[in-house]
């Protein structure tokens, strides 16, 4: 997308730098994951043309659903996923659900809750 991002040998801590425009890509994901794909729509919002991202397998799709909820238009094609940037977000009002103890988001996994005896 043209973004530099500087590491300390491809560890945190991450530094983007601005200044110059992103570009959209067309891009192909080695592995399936939510996060990446999220990372990857929000910095699409802000590239010259329309951005496609294609996922190996079907991931959460929380990110497509809010962008969507937010005037963005999002199309799916497959499994494939694209957005054109300069997109404006418009606000709304959004419920989000609690998430149960007894069955915590796959994000939360390895995160220790203490429970009432």
């Amino acid at each position: 997308m043209g973004a530099r991002i500087d590491t300390l040998d491809g560890r945190p801590p991450v530094r983007i730098h601005g200044g110059s425009p992103l570009s959209a890509i067309d891009y192909r994901m080695p592995i399936a994951s939510a996060q990446v794909k999220s990372a990857l729509l929000l910095a699409a919002l802000y590239a010259e043309g329309t951005s496609r991202i294609t996922e190996p397998a079907p991931t959460r799709d929380h990110t497509e659903r809010m962008l969507r909820g937010f005037g963005v238009a999002v199309a799916r094609d497959g499994g494939s996923i694209s957005l054109a940037g300069g997109a404006r977000l418009t606000g709304s009002s959004v419920a989000v659900p609690e998430t149960s103890p007894r069955r915590p988001s796959s994000s939360s996994q390895g995160v220790w809750r203490p429970r009432a005896a």
